[in-house]
């Protein structure tokens, strides 16, 4: 367990403020989805299902952890830290809500966009496929459009995204109509809002994307980001594909699995003694 910079095989794991890395083992952990629904099948044979959310449950095998890592794990579960924890995987590529990412294309019952003024409502696509880096990724179905009715309001993500000090983000998004700017509202340890970072950079193309720069101090002293809209002028703005990940340019786009807040359930009932390593499992549902 350490808190240095990202690495193959690494977790991050903690409170805001708090994210420590741990190794995962090399056969890696479970995080199945589980959907919120029911499947319904009518006279007809014909089948239906309602959904109503997703969460998943990680299980982290502790095999070959040192006694650092362990005691990290049992301090969330006693909650000798205050939570919510949160887990972030850099293999997941962008760290945006899944219903924040594909701008309400998918399902949720949490609320999604924050607007300081107007409204913002989900809107068909008119792309298909979103060009980037040489590759068109598929487009989700669903744009978010946003209509303030003032000049200088906001539209931005609900939740505080977790970052890591001395990292680089960027924050982009496809723009179908009006030319809002993007920025980033960095958070201190009081989730206290800081200067935002603005500077809207454009990329043309068959789709236009804008995209905004951040570089999170080494100090620690932020602990996390929201991505928001800007309107300098009122009417209407339509974005569509929304990320944010660790890269100093936009990459191709892929839906978010969010930085996912969890409780730790269950602690191993078994465990061996290998020298100073234990073994077991810990099961930390999503919240």
């Amino acid at each position: 367990m350490s808190t240095t910079q990202t690495g193959p095989g690494q977790i991050w794991i903690g409170p805001l403020g708090q994210l420590i890395s741990i190794q995962v083992p090399p056969d890696g952990y479970d995080n199945p989805v589980t959907e919120l629904g029911a499947l319904h099948t009518a006279l007809s044979g014909a089948q239906t299902k309602d959904v109503f959310g997703y969460k998943r449950t990680f299980t982290f095998p502790l095999n070959g952890l040192e006694a650092r890592a362990w005691s990290w794990f049992e301090m969330l579960f006693r909650q000798a830290v205050t939570p919510p924890y949160y887990l972030l995987d850099p293999r997941r590529r962008n760290r945006l809500r899944a219903s924040v990412s594909t701008t309400l294309s998918t399902y949720t019952t949490a609320t999604v966009f924050t607007p300081s003024s107007g409204t913002a409502v989900a809107v068909a696509a008119t792309v298909n496929l979103l060009p980037a880096g040489g590759y068109n990724t598929p487009a989700p179905d669903f744009a978010v459009s946003w209509t303030p009715s003032v000049a200088g309001t906001l539209l931005g993500e609900v939740q505080p995204v977790p970052v890591i000090p001395g990292e680089q983000l960027c924050f982009s998004a496809y723009v179908l109509a009006g030319s809002p700017t993007l920025e980033i509202v960095p958070y201190n340890a009081s989730l206290v809002a800081q200067p935002v970072q603005a500077g809207t950079t454009d990329v043309p193309g068959t789709v236009d994307r804008k995209y905004v720069i951040y570089d999170v101090p080494a100090s620690g002293s932020i602990v996390a980001v929201k991505p928001q809209l800007r309107a300098a002028a009122g009417g209407t703005f339509t974005t569509l594909a929304w990320q944010l990940s660790d890269t100093a340019l936009p990459e191709p786009w892929v839906m978010g699995d969010s930085v996912p807040r969890f409780l730790v359930d269950q602690m191993p009932s078994h465990a061996e003694y290998l020298n100073r390593y234990t073994s077991g499992s810990i099961v930390c549902p999503e919240v």
